[in-house]
Parts: structure tokens; C-alpha cells; sequence
């Protein structure tokens, strides 16, 4: 019965420079999706994002949205939904999610920046 008290940062990072463009704050419990509308900019034509975000095109703020409803989400899949292939295949499906993490990968850089560099990272205990 411990309680924990947290907050979780959204931010929209800028696939370009890597620069952080916008930031929400909110509990640790608030899940990802909630906070996507207010992380799009208005000249945003592509959307990347991880699993957490998938099915965002149904929510209704971005369906009842013109510019929203427009922008292209290229959402990685859940690892676990992709299929097995032989061993000599070329697995086209897993090459397109390594892409999308490619562009994805400069929002977790912002994350350890400020992990590292601010002394939020978890500390390591030698046994």
C-alpha cells in the first residue's frame, strides 16, 4: 500500500532541428492520447508517434478538426502485432517501424536530456 505521486511531460518535438516546440504537463495516470491535440502545431503536416498513440485519428478533437483530421499519423505498431517471417524474407514491416523510430527517437532525446543532465535519471545501486 505505498503511494507515489508523479507528473508526466508531453512535448512536440520538431522532426527538423530536434527542438522542443511544445510542452504539457499533467499527472503520471493521464494517458498520452489525451494530450495530442495540444502538441500539434498548425503547420504540422506529418505526425509520428509511438504505440501509445495509435487509433488517434477516431478521438473526436482531432476528427471534428479540418487541420487535424488532414495531417498524416505514421504511429509505430505494438512489437507483438507484427508478423513472424521466414528467416530469408526481407520483413518490409518491421524495416518501416525501425523509419518511424528513426524521426522518433529525437523526443527521447529531449527525455535524456533532461534525465541526465538534471539528475532525474534513476539511480543505480551496486550489489
Amino acid at each position: 500500500n505505498e503511494w507515489k505521486f508523479g507528473m508526466k511531460c508531453h512535448i512536440g518535438v520538431d522532426a527538423g532541428s530536434g527542438l522542443v516546440h511544445t510542452m504539457t504537463v499533467t499527472a503520471a495516470n493521464t494517458h498520452d492520447i489525451t494530450q495530442a491535440a495540444a502538441l500539434i502545431r498548425e503547420d504540422d503536416e506529418v505526425v509520428y508517434g509511438d504505440a501509445g498513440y495509435l487509433g488517434i485519428q477516431k478521438r473526436p478533437e482531432i476528427a471534428c478538426d479540418e487541420h487535424l483530421s488532414s495531417i498524416d499519423y505514421r504511429m509505430n505498431s505494438r512489437p507483438g502485432k507484427l508478423p513472424h517471417v521466414s528467416d530469408n524474407a526481407i520483413d518490409w514491416e518491421r524495416y518501416i517501424e525501425n523509419r518511424k523510430s528513426s524521426v522518433r527517437c529525437k523526443v527521447e532525446h529531449a527525455f535524456r536530456i533532461v534525465k541526465c543532465q538534471f539528475g532525474y535519471k534513476k539511480r543505480c545501486i551496486a550489489a
